[in-house]
């Protein structure tokens, strides 16, 4: 159970957000990778962190109702 929800059908559309959502997440990722490393400024590498931060917490939440819902 994720965040109080049991297993539930997943619609065609439910799993293709969050198919999208990962491709996204996973773009962002890729494009904030090359901003640290090649930013110069602390302001860029501070925002980068914060990005990497966030991203990673909600990719774990999207993994974890993924899992639940049997989408891969």
């Amino acid at each position: 159970v994720v965040m109080g929800l049991a297993a539930a059908p997943v619609f065609a559309a439910d799993e293709a957000w969050m198919m999208k959502v990962a491709r996204g997440g996973t773009a962002e990722f890729e494009l904030g990778k090359l901003a640290s490393e090649d930013g110069t400024t602390d302001a860029v590498k501070n925002f980068v962190k914060r990005m990497f931060d966030d991203h990673s917490k909600a990719n774990d939440a999207m993994k974890r109702l993924a899992a639940t819902q049997k989408v891969t």
